[in-house]
């Protein structure tokens, strides 16, 4: 993202743990309509999909071969690649499309329609999903569930940025953010560690009203034949609420490790002031 006039909120700009949050939400509220348009666009129908596949796999029952729940339920190696793909790859195509698109047209970019966004989106598809894909067999394979998010948060946690922001190539950019996430660890730990607290409440929030009608459900349940059916829709509701607002911290979570990263960028490289340089080369 190029450097922004002062009356945009800026990327490359040093800012604290809690002004890298601040502006986090401040950019949310700024593109509030199409955060909420692209959150449903992209992110509930890959939520019912996957919890429709995980309950025609558990009715198919296969045993000992090949199932959509197997490939996506986590419990074994390729379950784990799927799903932080899953968790991944959508986040960090809207999260870096909005970015981009905010760079080049700022606040105005909130007024955009779906058909103007679908360049934006386009733009980021194949590098994001290639990303995801790469730390998740990564992570799988080597370091398992709970390094997984060691490693990308605290090591990692700069590579989408450095990639799909600026463009540079992948090993560089992974360079770029191991290099940058050692000089800011403490910062970085604080940033996943609020942006975790503050979706772990709203995903208490979302699953408490689920949990009071299932509750609820459960005592008419023996006494009704066709609750079945009304239990198997309520569960895949559920399922993909959840999912929802899995989708949507990882979405905050993405954003708020972008500004972190133009805060460590800009206190160690000097970012906006490169830039400013190169325009004036270019001129």
């Amino acid at each position: 993202m190029p450097h922004e006039s002062e009356n945009r909120l800026s990327l490359y700009a040093e800012r604290s743990v809690s002004q890298c949050l601040e502006a986090t939400f401040d950019f949310m509220r700024l593109m509030r309509s199409t955060w909420f348009r692209l959150s449903l666009w992209l992110f509930v129908p890959a939520s019912l999909l996957f919890l429709f596949l995980a309950q025609l796999s558990s009715r198919l029952d296969y045993r000992d071969g090949w199932s959509p729940l197997k490939l996506m339920g986590g419990t074994t190696t390729e379950g784990g690649i799927a799903l932080y793909f899953l968790l991944l790859s959508l986040p960090l195509v809207m999260v870096f499309a909005l970015l981009e698109a905010y760079g080049e047209q700022g606040a105005a970019a909130d007024r955009l329609t779906l058909r103007q966004w679908w360049p934006y989106l386009r733009r980021q598809v194949l590098r994001a999903c290639t990303l995801a894909f790469c730390i998740a067999i990564f992570s799988s394979f080597f370091f398992g569930v709970a390094s997984f998010f060691l490693l990308s948060f605290l090591l990692f946690a700069f590579l989408p940025s450095a990639f799909l922001l600026e463009r540079q190539p992948f090993f560089t950019a992974v360079a770029q953010s191991v290099r940058l996430a050692l000089r800011s660890v403490f910062s970085l730990a604080g940033v996943v560690f609020f942006v975790f607290l503050f979706g772990g409440l709203m995903l208490v929030a979302l699953a408490f009203p689920f949990q009071l009608v299932s509750e609820g459900g459960s005592v008419f349940s023996s006494n009704a034949g066709g609750m079945s059916i009304f239990s198997e829709s309520f569960d895949i509701l559920y399922g993909a609420a959840v999912l929802l607002g899995f989708y949507m911290v990882f979405s905050m979570l993405h954003l708020a490790l972008a500004f972190q990263y133009g805060s460590v960028s800009e206190r160690v490289d000097d970012t906006s002031l490169e830039s400013d340089i190169q325009h004036f080369e270019d001129l």
